[in-house]
């Protein structure tokens, strides 16, 4: 199939954990307090072996009570942010700069060409993500494959919002060559050219999202005849999932053909 060039579960597969295995964060929190606690105790026997006699504590100086609160509050606070420290590097994934990163933003830029929104327990995503994982064996000390995923889907759902809010700039863009003047393999180039994808796709998400502005009055030459709707993207999902469970088998043919002739209009205007 041909391509823009020049334009645009997760199986949860992980077993339930052995009831001896304890992640390192667990370890390292439990050791932490062991030796603290064992600390205390060391120190609890050695003042009982070397307490001075009754006559010379009756002739001591009081003890700083304030001072030593302060230390032993302090010393808490250092042996919490050493547990938090230890918990994030182990069980907290960046999917930035990861591994995982540039291959599945490859894979959302050829899906965004052809549906542009993530779907409610999106199964392919999640095998997506799933593959990339094994593949590139992301998994390190307590870091778990939900954890991975997690981020992802996180990850995914912000590059689709960013791209869509990119895209409706363009189309709806008041400044420079009118978008609504292009054709449609022209409005495709602009729109899409980063993402790759088909050719087929990308004409066929135009038709669709060009429909949608020119019906919506969206289009610069068209603006203020009506007032704009303000959730373009719900718009735009609505028009082509309809477009979709439609059984006509030119159904794409005659929404292409249909802009194409508005464009020749919009030109004329």
């Amino acid at each position: 199939m041909k391509r823009i060039d020049d334009i645009d579960h997760a199986s949860r597969a992980s077993s339930s954990p052995r009831a001896d295995d304890r992640s390192w964060s667990n370890m390292a929190s439990e050791d932490v307090f062991q030796d603290s606690q064992d600390l205390f105790v060391a120190n609890d026997q050695h003042t009982q072996e070397t307490q001075p006699p009754a006559s010379l504590i009756e002739h001591a100086d009081p003890l700083p009570e304030n001072a030593m609160l302060a230390t032993i509050l302090k010393e808490l606070r250092e042996l919490k942010e050493m547990v938090a420290r230890s918990t994030h590097d182990n069980c907290h994934f960046v999917f930035e700069k990861s591994p995982i990163e540039k291959p599945l933003t490859e894979y959302l830029k050829q899906r965004f060409v052809s549906y542009p929104f993530m779907k409610r327990n999106d199964q392919e995503l999640l095998r997506k993500i799933h593959s990339l994982t094994k593949e590139l064996n992301i998994k390190r000390g307590s870091l778990t494959q939900e954890t991975v995923k997690a981020a992802c889907i996180t990850a995914s759902l912000r590059k689709m919002t960013e791209w869509r809010n990119q895209t409706k700039g363009k189309i709806c863009n008041k400044e420079g060559k009118d978008p609504g003047e292009e054709s449609l393999l022209g409005l495709a180039s602009l729109l899409f050219r980063k993402f790759g994808g088909k050719e087929e796709d990308a004409v066929r998400l135009t038709a669709c999202i060009r429909s949608y502005c020119h019906e919506e009055k969206l289009l610069r030459k068209l603006a203020g005849t009506q007032q704009q709707s303000t959730d373009f993207w719900t718009g735009v999902q609505n028009r082509m999932e309809a477009i979709e469970r439609s059984t006509d088998p030119q159904k794409w043919t005659k929404v292409t053909d249909r802009e194409r002739n508005r464009i020749e209009r919009y030109k004329a205007m």
